[in-house]
């Protein structure tokens, strides 16, 4: 597995907050807050559980995660451990 390098994942992040004019010098942590707070006004779940998400559907939002081509366009490179923390975290 191919892991980008941080300037890339950067790079990635700035593309992103430009198409939601979020312009900050930590980018990061700016299009997190503003994705947070579009959430917020949106009304939508923040937890897996909120949309009747089981810990034992994990495995299954792994398999997804994993088959589904736009992972490819993910800032990071993910596995199969990693989705699972996610998930996990996400309940």
């Amino acid at each position: 597995m191919t892991v980008a390098a941080p300037h890339e994942i950067a790079d990635r992040y700035r593309d992103i907050a430009e198409i939601f004019d979020v312009d900050a010098p930590e980018v990061g942590p700016a299009l997190a807050a503003y994705i947070t707070d579009l959430v917020g006004r949106l009304g939508l779940p923040t937890r897996l559980s909120e949309v009747g998400v089981p810990e034992d559907g994990i495995p299954a939002l792994v398999e997804g995660a994993l088959g589904d081509g736009t992972t490819l366009l993910n800032p990071r490179e993910m596995e199969e451990q990693d989705y699972a923390a996610l998930y996990r975290r996400a309940l």
